[in-house]
């Protein structure tokens, strides 16, 4: 996490599911009231990016993207 001119940033890197398209279920970017969500999809891994404006919003943005995640890969592994 960095923070620059009141702005907090941050990247999370997770192992790709090959059997998801993060972009599509997720969005490629996501505007909340305090915070931008950005997502990369590389080879083999998922960069998000999170910029806010605040300590606050950075960490509930977080854990929303976090749950998601969660949320659609418990998903697609109980559908098998």
């Amino acid at each position: 996490m960095k923070t620059s001119n009141n702005k907090c940033m941050s990247k999370i890197e997770i192992k790709k599911n090959y059997r998801i398209n993060y972009k599509k279920i997720l969005g490629e970017q996501r505007q909340y009231q305090r915070s931008i969500t950005k997502i990369e999809e590389n080879n083999n891994v998922i960069k998000i990016y999170i910029k806010s404006d605040d300590v606050t919003a950075l960490r509930a943005t977080i854990n929303a993207t976090i749950r998601d995640i969660g949320i659609i890969e418990s998903t697609i592994t109980s559908t098998k």
